[in-house]
């Protein structure tokens, strides 16, 4: 899988914005290694290595939102990361797992909290 060093490179042949979103997403950047440790030791938090995965880029994009959001000509990258991240969770446990995608979800909001991003992020926190 190629690596890219920055996480808002919106470089690809895609013409859809949502699709050069979910391809940036989904890419391995180099910058994960700087959050595993973060993800791997939250207080209260029991983390698998996919929710690592999913937390690490989950922190990326919390940081980088108002850049992407930027950079996405008025598309609003909120709405296509809530998106991939209900689709990461249901390829894990399954669509029918419920409580286990909820008990999750919940979880990376506490990271939003956790991390004090809610308040760089105020206006993309209360469309949810």
């Amino acid at each position: 899988m190629p690596v890219q060093d920055d996480s808002t490179n919106f470089l690809s042949k895609k013409e859809l914005n949502s699709e050069k979103f979910y391809e940036t997403i989904n890419l391995e950047s180099s910058n994960l290694l700087k959050y595993h440790q973060k993800c791997k030791n939250i207080d209260g938090l029991i983390m698998d290595v996919h929710m690592i995965k999913i937390c690490e880029k989950y922190l990326i994009y919390l940081e980088d939102c108002e850049k992407l959001n930027k950079q996405s000509s008025g598309y609003d990258v909120f709405i296509l990361f809530i998106y991939w991240l209900y689709d990461e969770l249901t390829n894990i446990y399954g669509s029918k797992n419920y409580s286990k995608i909820s008990l999750d979800f919940a979880n990376l909001q506490y990271l939003w909290s956790y991390e004090n991003y809610s308040k760089i992020n105020e206006s993309n926190y209360k469309k949810m």
